[in-house]
């Protein structure tokens, strides 16, 4: 997050528009919900997995109530939005599905966890791959937390997303799992508000600036000239 944040990645926009979508489901205010949604989904296309959530949780909620629930018909203009952005690459690129035609920037693949197996080693590169484990193992548990909390969008979320980063096959996969990152936090509050947890975090603070910088001069985009994107 302090490499991400300090350069002009998506991610901070992208949480932004997630957390601001899903505070305002919480308070009933669903075309602001929406609207925050519709945001998330032109910054960046997992956002999909939000318009799930919610389409889960309509879903729970009129089998419960044996009643279709209309209310949540605003959320649906987050779906709009994708139809509005793949016209804009129609109209500009000739090709309306040009965001599966673009190239290799599609990293999902079927069955899960074929990040370890060589079909899915093309963005891996290499074998020690623990970090993966660990990162699943955390996240997972965060989420596992959260449905303890009753805290269900959320969960929902994140479990959705959670579940979608298992067929990830990229060594990025820290990146990719970062939208959900501050829900996770919730689900670990206990553990973050004790003291250890703290301390070790203080201690942690200069490596992970080192961490950032060196990440900062060396992840660079191979692009020699940028004027087709601008």
């Amino acid at each position: 997050w302090v490499a991400l944040r300090s350069i002009g990645s998506p991610e901070p926009w992208f949480l932004l528009f997630i957390i601001a979508s899903i505070f305002y489901f919480r308070k009933e205010k669903f075309w602001l919900a929406g609207l925050f949604g519709l945001l998330a989904q032109l910054t960046k296309s997992p956002a999909v997995l939000l318009l799930g959530a919610y389409g889960l949780y309509a879903l729970v909620e009129s089998v419960k109530l044996k009643k279709i629930q209309f209310k949540y018909l605003p959320l649906l203009i987050q779906g709009l939005a994708v139809l509005a952005l793949f016209w804009f690459y129609g109209v500009r690129t000739g090709d309306f599905w040009a965001y599966f035609n673009s190239g290799d920037n599609i990293h999902l693949f079927w069955p899960p966890f074929s990040i370890f197996a060589p079909k899915g080693q093309v963005w891996v590169g290499n074998f020690w791959l623990e970090d993966v484990i660990w990162t699943w193992l955390i996240f997972g548990i965060g989420v596992a937390k959260m449905w303890k909390k009753k805290m269900k969008i959320e969960t929902y979320f994140a479990g959705l997303f959670f579940l979608s980063t298992l067929s990830v096959a990229h060594r990025d996969i820290s990146r990719y799992i970062l939208p959900i990152a501050p829900f996770v936090l919730i689900g670990w509050d206990k553990l973050i508000q004790k003291k250890e947890f703290k301390v070790v975090l203080a201690i942690l603070v200069i490596p992970i600036l080192l961490y950032s910088w060196n990440f900062l001069l060396n992840n660079l985009a191979p692009v020699a000239d940028w004027a087709p994107y601008l």
